[in-house]
């Protein structure tokens, strides 16, 4: 790797104007958990590791650094059938941060801080979490890139976070593309986000740039939950335990599970030169192996991308979530890096889908002598609150608690005895006093079985090689066992044959029916006993 010293980004965090009026490129470090991300105004995030200030730094304070430059990619066919690709980083050097050089999107308005907090001084009752920062670029104005053919769009930007466990190590980056041509619609529009992350202890090195982080790059993707992970391949002599990565959360108007995933990676400064082969490789459609091929053999360059959006008319908006995500070790509970930001993945996939200012660590629901009990639990360093239970039968949510639970650190239960053998509920719980369903944490389904009744668990969770189904059943009954993917399709499944009451174990060794390991990803553990019970619970695969 090549190192450069142009110039340094200043102590005030802004930089002289860049052909966009009185507004100059900024930037911002989020120190609202434990990421210390840079924010820039021109769509990029990362120091370009210029100097040793907080790049995509896990745990904040620590020294462990993830992140050279990441940026938000823009592409699609011009009117005229062009393909077109705005880009807020690329392929580069370090030891510098040229904001002409780095991204090809130009400032449209500064960084705005906002929070949630009441005492805080950025306090805005419009403020989506304890720290936003707001901002919008434009890739309308060319400057001294003459080269660049740009879109026609305005981005907005909004990064936020939360200082709750396990939220802590996550920050979320959400888009809204719009485009400003007035009489031009985009075709096959294209979103994604570039990263060359590298990890290493920024306390540990004299040099600066650090060179040595470069091809010791250890990526790798998670399919089912869109995430790109990076970690030193040595831990930087032990001294970088910790894991840093990105990943993909949502989409509208069009759902991410309607459009086509790619994930490509290639050694830094052999990516695609060009916008006819940027756009090309956005639109790929390939997931790109990563297993032990890239440190020390290769320094990889990643690319999440996703589509086509067909059409983007005159004033329409797309949106777009991503999140960038740290994981470290821990001992209680006992997890890998690898493991915490795979979990920290999971919550915050939760969290987009299920807003809500509580996090629950986890919401479990089981059917003990014809009783359904409702089981969950919030993080030690949260203040308890009171919650209040919903169900629908069918007929549409309805509150069944008559006063607030009220838990301990042992967690909440709520037992509810006025169901009906073999029917199906739904149940979801919220902050009492919350009358928002968006607001709720759930659904969780559960089927009433006509005789028997049963539990289970899963452990241990995540699994790396092999998980111990363990199910209590209270009656006699015939039994199923199945593990489902997260699109509900059955990769492995046995008939366990009629079991008595009692504790019972099933070893699942991690393998489909074919005898093949599954991939990583999120999985269902299944079981089906008395013709109509029926129990899930979820299982991480990590390999």
């Amino acid at each position: 790797m090549l190192v450069v010293s142009l110039f340094c980004p200043v102590p005030t965090g802004s930089f002289g104007a860049r052909s966009s009026g009185d507004v100059p490129v900024q930037y911002r470090t989020t120190s609202g958990n434990d990421v210390g991300l840079r924010v820039w105004n021109i769509g990029t995030f990362g120091t370009n590791l210029a100097n040793r200030s907080p790049s995509l730094e896990y745990p904040l304070g620590t020294g462990m650094e993830h992140l050279v430059r990441a940026g938000i990619w823009v592409g699609a066919l011009s009117p005229t059938g062009d393909r077109l690709v705005s880009t807020g980083a690329i392929d580069g050097m370090v030891g510098s941060f040229d904001p002409s050089a780095i991204s090809e999107f130009t400032q449209a308005d500064v960084i705005t801080e906002r929070s949630t907090l009441p005492n805080s001084r950025y306090y805005d009752p419009q403020a989506e979490s304890e720290q936003d920062f707001c901002t919008a670029f434009t890739d309308t104005i060319v400057g001294n890139r003459p080269y660049h053919r740009p879109l026609g769009i305005k981005v907005i930007e909004t990064t936020t976070l939360f200082s709750i466990h396990p939220l802590d190590g996550v920050i979320f980056a959400s888009y809204k593309i719009v485009n400003t041509n007035p009489d031009e619609p985009l075709r096959d529009v294209y979103l994604g986000m570039y990263a060359e992350l590298a990890s290493g202890w920024k306390n540990g090195h004299m040099e600066w740039p650090p060179t040595g982080w470069f091809r010791c790059k250890d990526i790798a993707f998670v399919d089912s939950l869109h995430l790109a992970t990076e970690h030193h391949y040595t831990l930087d002599n032990g001294n970088c335990p910790s894991w840093g990565g990105f990943m993909l959360l949502a989409t509208r108007p069009v759902p991410v599970d309607s459009l086509t995933i790619s994930f490509n990676w290639w050694d830094w400064s052999l990516g695609p030169a060009t916008d006819s082969l940027r756009y090309e490789m956005m639109r790929n459609g390939e997931v790109d192996r990563t297993g032990g091929v890239e440190a020390p053999d290769g320094d990889p360059v990643t690319l999440l991308s996703l589509g086509p959006f067909h059409t983007l008319a005159a004033d329409d908006t797309l949106s777009v979530v991503f999140a960038w995500l740290g994981g470290e070790p821990s001992v209680d509970p006992p997890r890998s890096a690898e493991q915490d930001i795979v979990y920290r993945a999971v919550a915050a996939r939760l969290y987009n889908d299920h807003p809500t200012p509580i996090w629950i660590e986890s919401l479990d629901a089981s059917v003990i002598d014809d009783v359904v009990v409702l089981r969950w639990f919030v993080p030690a360093d949260v203040i308890h609150p009171a919650f209040d239970v919903y169900r629908d039968d069918g007929d549409g949510w309805r509150r069944i608690n008559e006063q607030a639970i009220t838990g301990s650190d042992a967690g909440f239960e709520y037992r509810d005895p006025d169901v009906i053998p073999g029917a199906h509920y739904e149940y979801a719980i919220a902050p009492s006093g919350d009358r928002e369903s968006a607001g709720r944490y759930g659904p969780i389904p559960i089927d009433v079985p006509a005789v028997e009744s049963v539990a289970m668990h899963v452990e241990p969770n995540p699994v790396t090689s092999r998980a111990t189904v363990v199910f209590t059943l209270m009656r006699p009954a015939e039994v199923r066992f199945s593990v489902h993917d997260v699109a509900g399709r059955e990769v492995r499944g046995i008939d366990l044959g009629r079991l008595g009451a009692g504790v019972h174990k099933h070893v699942w060794d991690g393998r489909d029916n074919a005898g093949r390991k599954v991939p990583s990803g999120i999985y269902h553990c299944v079981a089906v006993y008395g013709g109509s019970g029926r129990v899930a619970r979820p299982v991480v695969v990590l390999r």
